[in-house]
């Protein structure tokens, strides 16, 4: 049946956030230290933490670490040995503290695993538990801190300023094939509009395009201004019938020729499908997408693996875009009360020990995403089985599991996926910053052997760095590393974080400007958050306040 609809949708979003909260961060116990791993390092981790909670979460005011070390000493208490609920008790009382975090800190083979408790003074007892692993010690405490606080509202990790126009359009399977992970597909494009316009702060338009055998829409477009009126739509959409090439190809022509992208926009397809196209496949729409500049993004879900999503995987390389497995996660429980970690995506069934944050960035280290053969992540151990004798998809897995292990499993919890992070990474991923025409400032910082310039973008760091300038002495300045070919060194270094004790910062996240200049590609994708924020030791010699006056008829 012939589409002839979509939904434009301009979105705004509010939050309602949590109070105000005292929060301590108790140094790390060190599980089984060494040489390599020492009882030092849970100290670095938990200012890890600090600094993390800082930037990224609003409401929560993280006690100094310098007076928390003072008052451990004072007490005697170390955190390699116990730390009792009377501990934390008196320690609240005395400095104040609405929470206290702390846990323990292991190996694991090359990564890391934390495991850790939220303590609340006022009521007395631990509100939540934290488990999880990383290979990498800054996105094991992202994670942590994403958990552990997440009542609190995130804050907004992008430098200062504005970024162009962004069209996204969600070509949709609307099949029966995709009602099992429908609910988490309306709510992931939700959570990803927001974002964009919330969090990014990007002048997005939104358009919806579903498409079945069974869709029929009236000839008419919608212009939505709140997420509430976003969801209303999505609602009315019902999962019914099958996909069919013949919809499939209509619904993509529609997408490329008759939504009016704007010229200046970045422009997005993001594809979700939970069914085959089939392998008939017509490259011109894709050729006519990548003329116009069109990327689109393709997203598989738990029932389209291995050569079933090969359309997909062409549509996305043609246009410069990316094509991506969803991943799943589920946690089983024998009678003994013992778990088990499953995972699947593409057509393959992982398990694991422990939960590993890593699952949501994908299971495949290595290896073309549409096909059956990547490498899987350290922490996993495939599952092999017959899918001639055994069907398994995120529905089934559970069951498949004790039919392939002969495990009888008692209990389940809820199944997950990382929809809603493809669609952010998507969305995020390659958007430009502000100009230098916005700037509100810069300012000549030197190490004692380099100088450059750096430039501001709101009046909270010019304030910061002419103090800074006025006081004559070194400053820690929390900063993210642009390239810029312009510049002296190839590279800007914008100010992030100004307002963080030196105290507080572990040496894990300071940089000296000869490493930045020298290693750039590392500092702008490593790191704690995207973009990564590092701390550099400078002095601030000269400070200009910008003469840019900014057109009250431009956005």
């Amino acid at each position: 049946m012939k589409l002839n609809t979509a939904f434009i949708a301009l979105l705004l979003v509010f939050a309602v956030q949590s109070g105000s909260a005292q929060v301590a961060v108790i140094p790390y116990r060190i599980v089984n230290s060494s040489t390599d791993f020492p009882v030092s390092l849970g100290k670095e981790y938990s200012r890890l933490l600090s600094v993390a909670a800082s930037i990224s979460k609003e409401n929560v005011e993280i006690a100094s670490p310098r007076d928390i070390d003072i008052d451990l000493e004072r007490m005697k208490l170390s955190p390699q040995e116990a730390i009792t609920r009377a501990d934390l008790d008196l320690l609240g009382r005395t400095r104040h503290i609405d929470y206290f975090l702390t846990g323990n800190l292991a190996r694991t083979g090359k990564g890391y695993r934390s495991e850790s408790v939220l303590y609340s003074v006022r009521d007395r007892k631990i509100v939540a538990r934290v488990r999880v692993g990383d290979e990498d010690l800054f996105r094991l405490a992202e994670q942590e801190v994403k958990e552990a606080f997440v009542q609190y509202r995130n804050r907004d990790l992008t430098a200062a300023g504005s970024v162009p126009n962004m069209d996204v359009v969600f070509l949709l399977d609307l099949s029966y094939r995709i009602n099992n992970d429908w609910a988490s597909v309306k709510e992931a494009i939700v959570e990803c509009s927001a974002d964009c316009i919330d969090s990014l702060r990007i002048d997005t338009r939104v358009y919806i395009i579903p498409f079945s055998d069974r869709t029929a829409y009236p000839a008419a477009s919608v212009s939505i201004n709140s997420i509430a009126a976003v969801r209303t739509e999505l609602d009315k959409l019902n999962p019914a019938g099958g996909p069919g090439a013949d919809n499939f190809i209509k619904s993509l022509r529609y997408a490329v020729q008759n939504v009016r992208w704007r010229p200046a926009a970045r422009k997005i397809i993001i594809l979700i499908a939970d069914s085959s196209p089939g392998s008939r496949f017509d490259e011109k729409y894709a050729v006519l997408a990548r003329n116009k500049g069109i990327s689109i993004v393709s997203i598989s879900l738990g029932q389209v693996a291995g050569d079933q999503a090969e359309v997909f995987d062409r549509l996305s390389s043609i246009t410069g875009g990316v094509h991506y497995h969803a991943a799943y996660h589920q946690k089983l429980y024998d009678a003994e009360g013992r778990s088990v970690e499953l995972y699947f995506e593409n057509g393959r069934l992982f398990k694991s020990p422990y939960i590993d944050a890593q699952w949501q960035k994908g299971l495949y280290i290595a290896g073309r995403k549409a096909q059956a053969y990547g490498k899987p992540k350290s922490f996993l151990e495939e599952i092999h089985y017959n899918d001639k004798k055994i069907s398994v998809s995120p529905r089934t897995m559970a069951e498949a599991y004790g039919r392939i292990t002969v495990e009888r499993m008692i209990n389940q919890e809820k199944l997950e996926n990382n929809i809603d992070l493809i669609l952010k990474s998507s969305v995020s991923t390659g958007h430009h910053r502000q100009e230098r025409s916005g700037i509100a400032g810069k300012a000549l910082i030197s190490d004692g052997t380099i100088s450059l310039w750096i430039y501001a973008r709101d009046g909270r760091a010019m304030t910061f760095l002419e103090n800074s300038r006025k006081a004559g002495y070194y400053v820690l300045l929390g900063v993210v590393v642009e390239r810029d070919s312009s510049a002296t060194y190839g590279v800007t270094l914008v100010p992030a974080v100004t307002d963080l004790e030196p105290g507080s910062i572990p040496e894990l996240m300071k940089a000296r400007l000869s490493d930045i200049i020298r290693q750039s590609d590392y500092y702008m994708t490593r790191g704690l958050f995207h973009p990564p924020v590092w701390f550099v030791s400078v002095k601030v010699d000269n400070v200009e306040g910008s003469s840019i006056k900014k057109d009250i008829r431009e956005r």
